[in-house]
């Protein structure tokens, strides 16, 4: 396990430095250990806080996660399954036998950071200036402590404020172009016949894009996406009152496989269409950053 550097006025010097510890950072630093490159990765919190994020996975994500050596933490938090089925145009059109995987998106990262080599430092800390030059890269922490590295990668998300740290914007092209929810069914998995399921929109009326339902431990956890905004009395009623929401919006489940009854609460996240670039001071980095 890699070593949380928590005292101050310390510097770190790496060949290269990750701002951003969610499941892309922490993958990029064991993947980079791996191969003998000394790596820092900053993260804002000691554990990843609650929040909203991707919640399924298929085989293609975990042979990356494997090849960074962290698989094995990674699958101890997931709940696997084999098989989903997807219902389209009123029928279920297809029943792919493939592998998945669902776990809640704090308690993998926070298993993946865990398991990461002793040659990661592990830095918590909030990143106060970036300077970025063709040989070096300095990071100032708030607290007084520095990261001194060759290259830098900007794994941070959605945050805007560490980008223009960087010299770099987040260009939106639609905001709120759409939107996701997240929640617990109060049926266990045991009561669908399906091991998943991918319900798609039936037309643009419905501004469904799909429902996805799978198993989160004994729970059966459903992953909602539609073309709706978070300031819509729809989305209002959607947080106050789900299952009325749901079974409106979609009356063909409730005959085909139930009603939908909710467990707890919705978590709701709004989603833009947006590129992250840089200024043409800072391009000759751009390589090493995610678009």
């Amino acid at each position: 396990m890699s070593e949380i550097v928590v005292a101050a006025e310390t510097e770190t010097a790496v060949d290269v430095a990750i701002i951003g510890a969610g499941a892309a950072g922490a993958t990029a630093a064991g993947m980079l250990a791996k191969r003998g490159i000394s790596v820092a990765l900053i993260a804002s919190h000691h554990r990843h806080p609650p929040e909203y994020r991707a919640e399924k996975i298929g085989e293609a994500q975990i042979a990356m996660i494997d090849e960074a050596g962290l698989g094995a933490a990674a699958r101890s938090v997931f709940t696997a399954f084999d098989g989903c089925w997807l219902r389209r145009f009123g029928h279920i059109v297809e029943r792919d036998p493939k592998r998945e995987y669902g776990g809640d998106y704090g308690a993998v990262v926070d298993a993946m950071r865990g398991a990461l080599p002793a040659g990661v430092a592990q830095i918590v800390g909030r990143v106060e200036t970036i300077e970025t030059g063709p040989d070096q890269q300095f990071l100032r922490l708030a607290d007084g402590r520095s990261v001194r590295s060759r290259l830098l990668v900007m794994s941070t998300g959605l945050s805007e404020a560490a980008l223009k740290k960087a010299g770099m914007s987040r260009d939106v092209y639609s905001r709120h172009h759409s939107l996701t929810a997240g929640f617990d069914l109060s049926r266990p998995p045991s009561d669908f016949p399906f091991p998943s399921l991918v319900w798609a929109g039936d037309g643009p009326s419905d501004k469904l894009a799909y429902l996805t339902l799978f198993p989160i431990g004994n729970a059966m956890r459903a992953n909602l996406f539609v073309y709706r905004s978070p300031f819509e009395d729809w989305t209002r009623e959607l947080r106050d009152d789900p299952n009325r929401t749901l079974n409106e919006m979609m009356p063909a489940f409730r005959r085909e496989y139930g009603e939908l009854a909710v467990s707890g609460p919705v978590m709701i996240r709004p989603i833009d269409l947006a590129r992250s670039s840089t200024s043409s001071a800072t391009a000759w980095w751009r390589w090493a950053t995610p678009s």
